[in-house]
């Protein structure tokens, strides 16, 4: 806290201005890395293997587009992302049955072109 003394002919003023000790940005950048380092990242829901199957994109290349690829999981510390098979319900019995497994054939793809970036985890 400062203090500054104001006198006038008549009268003093003293004004208390509180300072507060800001953190530079590097230092709350360290810190959030840190953090990112000693925790696990987890998304619970990804509908993105839509744009796998209906655009084509290539997941492996970060994209302007969209919440997710691989490159933005990656630098968001995402270490477990789980990618949601989601059908519209436009898609009625067995063309729903039918888009679900397009679906889990566009991911297959997406994990066997980029082996080094990302795989299933199988469960046992």
């Amino acid at each position: 806290m400062s203090v500054t003394r104001k006198t006038s002919s008549s009268t003093a003023t003293v004004v208390r201005t509180a300072t507060r000790k800001r953190p530079r940005s590097n230092d709350v950048a360290a810190r959030a890395r840190k953090l990112a380092a000693e925790a696990i990242g987890i998304d619970s829901h990804i509908d993105t293997v839509q744009r796998i199957l209906v655009m084509g994109e290539d997941l492996g290349k970060r994209w302007d587009v969209g919440h997710v690829d691989i490159p933005r999981l990656h630098a968001g510390g995402t270490h477990a992302p789980f990618f949601a098979l989601w059908v519209p319900v436009y898609f009625p019995g067995a063309e729903a049955v039918r888009r679900t497994l397009d679906l889990r054939d566009a991911m297959q793809t997406l994990f066997d072109t980029h082996k080094d970036l990302i795989e299933m985890a199988p469960h046992h």
